[in-house]
């Protein structure tokens, strides 16, 4: 995680673990909120523990993911008011004797001045200010010179349907404590001292909308939900900011305009549209877990019109105002996954015909890492979207909890308006179909060819994996020499004179992307050895070609008959 205090000296208290944990804690200087732990390494999740060693004082408690860490950063539940020898335990997560505990000296200056924020508070409903909902509200005490910045927005992700609002609350209320989806909320609010909103949306299982409205995720459903109180709910979450602002004012607590949106999974989804709806108001997103599939900044890829939630066709008609493209672009993004999370939501064993599910499995992709998150990158290039990189990080489940350090280096970059562009990385190149999802050229040619007859020629096995083949381009060639063009699905061709010719079929897709097979045709002299020395096809020019180029004899133009798929894709 990101240091929140420097540190004060290189001696340090070292301690190499059982087990493969390996904690390096150092003598630091801290304002008081923080410590850092320079280095730690472990193979099995972990329970820390932060305590004074001369009285046993409690300041913090946590859990730690499998993995190593640099700078790794914990926020203290109790503030430190003066230097103090503190000791960093950590133990096995499912309990047992340490592994380690070793102690530094943390460095508290005299002089630090703080605002005083508050702990999780439920605001409630407020229908006359435009919110149907209650929402959390959380604000760190934190050094003055620190605070100021954006609010910090993570919507409520129950992880199922269900008509009991209850259910949403408790699990809004431990995500605004840090202690669900990850926590990353809540640490990227104390470490970048910004206060801390979260909704209490329901997602319904049939009141007043059925399951079918993933109203957790944002989706094109959601959105089209008319004359009930989940009308809108992007709407009613900038107006529980600008409520958030009021009290926060009221509390003489400083705040931004714009928001700072953090997400993972089924909320990292919502983030990302959110951002799409309302680019003007999002200053930075952070989005995980989200299925590869980021929204797409166009309208229409691969023979679909691509309506929200897929891309943005149908914005205007929703919203009454169109996909800003440019101020999209502006918006700091970093939609990331993980190598190993197959927490896949498109089950493509129920896959119908005019579905978003369906449109999302064809225009995306099967795979999350290999098509579907390469394909979006793409999309987002070719739109200039600029502001958003892409990350695949090697070896991560679906859990944020490994690149919480990430996450609050990347916002932290945004507010301070220093670049990200080197935040992104592990994505495979990609050209506009996803990986493995580019079109493909297939033809068919009779087993026998005859000089001067007429062959019909099919680009039978031709695919665009979703999208639309808008041409078919055919070519024979004897050595450079064209001898033959046609175009269409199918088409008839000549062949002016017995001997070896190379038949190209090129194919191109709606999105502009091209494949090209080749085969060689070994044309037979006709029973009466007539040919009349022109090559022909229906409705095209064609090219004649002199009786050397077709039958000198040259071993190399008498190979064996093969394909050979080209992608050129572009």
């Amino acid at each position: 995680m990101a240091a929140a205090g420097a540190v004060a000296s290189t001696a340090a208290s070292r301690a190499a673990a059982q087990d493969s944990v390996t904690v390096r804690f150092e003598d630091q200087t801290s304002n008081g909120q923080r410590v850092t732990v320079a280095r730690l390494e472990t193979d099995r999740p972990l329970y820390y523990r932060v305590s004074a060693t001369d009285s046993g004082t409690e300041y913090a408690t946590g859990t730690i993911e499998a993995g190593s860490y640099e700078e790794y950063t914990i926020t203290l539940d109790q503030r430190l008011t003066e230097t103090r020898r503190l000791r960093f335990s950590v133990y096995p997560e499912s309990g047992g004797s340490s592994l380690a505990d070793p102690k530094a000296t943390v460095t508290v200056p005299d002089g630090i001045e703080f605002r005083e924020g508050f702990e999780t508070t439920l605001i409630d409903a407020d229908p006359e200010a435009g919110f149907e909902f209650p929402y959390f509200l959380y604000a760190p005490t934190a050094p003055e010179d620190d605070v100021g910045g954006p609010l910090l927005v993570e919507p409520n992700n129950t992880g199922t349907t269900t008509d009991d609002f209850g259910k949403h609350l408790e699990r809004a209320r431990l995500l605004a404590n840090g202690d669900w989806n990850g926590g990353v909320g809540r640490v990227i609010s104390d470490q970048l001292a910004v206060p801390f909103l979260v909704p209490v949306f329901p997602r319904p299982e049939s009141d007043p909308v059925d399951f079918t409205h993933y109203t957790h995720q944002l989706d094109g459903k959601t959105l089209a939900i008319e004359g009930t109180e989940l009308e809108r709910i992007d709407r009613q979450l900038l107006a529980m900011a600008d409520d958030a602002r009021r009290r926060l004012d009221d509390r003489d607590y400083p705040v931004e305009e714009r928001l700072a949106l953090n997400g993972f999974s089924a909320s990292g989804n919502f983030v990302n549209r959110f951002a799409a709806l309302h680019p003007g108001e999002v200053v930075s997103v952070t989005a995980g877990g989200i299925n590869g599939m980021g929204i797409l900044p166009r309208e229409r890829a691969k023979g679909f019109d691509l309506d929200f939630h897929v891309g943005v066709a149908d914005v205007e008609e929703l919203t009454g105002s169109p996909f800003d493209a440019e101020a999209y672009s502006e918006v700091n993004q970093l939609l990331y996954m993980g190598s190993l999370d197959f927490n896949d939501t498109v089950d493509r064993r129920e896959i119908e015909d005019g579905t978003h599910e369906r449109i999302e499995y064809l225009v995306y992709g099967p795979s999350m890492q290999r098509d579907r998150f390469p394909y979006t990158k793409w999309a987002y290039e070719q739109a200039g979207v600029d502001g958003t990189v892409f990350r695949i990080y090697e070896g991560v489940k679906h859990t944020p909890e490994p690149v919480i350090d990430d996450l609050v280096e990347f916002h932290r970059r945004s507010i301070a308006g220093e670049s990200v562009e080197d935040m992104g990385g592990g994505v495979e190149p990609d050209d506009g179909g996803g990986v493995g999802r580019r079109p493909v050229a297939g033809l068919d040619t009779p087993e026998s060819v005859r000089a001067g007859e007429p062959v019909t020629v099919a680009a039978t096995g031709s695919t665009g994996h979703g999208a639309e083949l808008q041409a078919f381009a055919w070519r024979a060639t004897a050595g450079e020499d064209a001898v033959a063009t046609a175009a269409g699905p199918e088409a008839t061709l000549r062949f002016p004179r017995a001997g070896s010719y190379d038949l190209r079929l090129r194919v191109v897709d709606d999105d502009g992307q091209v494949a090209e097979t080749e085969v060689s045709v070994d044309v037979e002299q006709a029973p009466d050895d007539e040919t009349d020395g022109q090559a022909d096809s229906e409705g095209t020019d064609t090219t004649g070609a002199d009786e050397t180029d077709g039958t000198d004899g040259d071993d190399s133009r008498r190979r064996a008959r093969r394909r050979r798929q080209v992608i050129a894709a572009r």
